[in-house]
């Protein structure tokens, strides 16, 4: 016994009206999920600060580690570009890093108090 859901046409035109806002908001020949539409509701709870914080570009003045690894210390292992102290793709390792998501797209400092993006 399986039960049938049944949109009401109330449900059905909040729905298409936010479907529609995704659609205008979107960039030309963008790709968007449809999916986790919330219809005015409260964020969901997985959404935390170091998620929203999560970007696709270094900021400018800020060092990319790509290619990374996190290490069992807590220090990254990668190939650094836009650094001053170091050549373009030469591979580091940070300190132990003291805060941000060590998640690719986002920002984290060192213990040491050095600045990176994670690619």
């Amino acid at each position: 016994p399986g039960a049938t859901i049944t949109l009401t046409r109330i449900q059905r035109e909040k729905e298409a009206k936010a479907a529609q806002e995704v659609l205008a908001k979107a960039k030309p020949r963008a790709t968007i999920s449809l999916f986790g539409i919330t219809f005015g509701e409260e964020e969901p709870a997985s959404m935390n600060q170091e998620t929203k914080m999560a970007t696709r570009k270094a900021p400018r003045g800020v060092p990319t580690i790509g290619r990374w690894r996190k290490n069992r210390d807590g220090s990254v292992t990668g190939f650094i570009t836009g650094s001053p102290n170091f050549s373009e793709g030469e591979r580091i390792t940070t300190s132990p890093i003291a805060s941000g998501a060590v998640i690719s797209g986002s920002i984290i400092r060192t213990g040491s108090g050095s600045k990176y993006f994670l690619e």
